[in-house]
């Protein structure tokens, strides 16, 4: 007696899935960083250091002053130099020369393309670092 066609889908419905699942995963373990947003909440002018790494290599280092929140906030694209490359990204920022800083890798729950923000606070502090990671900003 030869199998159904159910029993036979049946059967290879958890390989299936295990495949799909190892697919999925693949998929979002590397990204495209579209632009950082420097934002000073504060109302004094801030130095900021964003560095950005993949595989323990520095592919980006800048140094940008962030003027008070009334202002406006500097971007910065690959046309300043950010990498494009599909990979994995580790951004770090410091500021005013190491009183504090932040660092995330990126993706963080998959999405092919990111615009980070790094976020000075009313305090002077770092607050967090946040980010889109759905941002159609990345060139195709």
């Amino acid at each position: 007696m030869s199998p159904s066609r159910r029993d036979l889908l049946t059967s290879l419905s958890p390989g299936l899935l295990a495949v799909a699942g190892c697919i999925s995963s693949v998929q979002h373990t590397q990204t495209r960083l579209g632009e950082i947003v420097l934002l000073n909440m504060d109302d004094r002018t801030h130095t900021v250091r964003v560095e950005v790494q993949s595989s323990g290599e520095t592919l980006f280092d800048t140094s940008k002053e962030i003027p008070p929140s009334n202002e406006e906030q500097p971007l910065i694209t690959p046309e300043d130099g950010l990498p494009t490359d599909l990979r994995k990204y580790t951004v770090s920022a410091t500021l005013d020369g190491g009183d504090d800083s932040i660092t995330r890798t990126y993706p963080t729950n998959g999405g092919d393309c990111y615009s980070v923000t790094v976020r000075v606070g009313t305090d002077g502090r770092f607050r967090d670092m946040p980010s889109e990671s759905g941002f159609e900003g990345c060139g195709r």
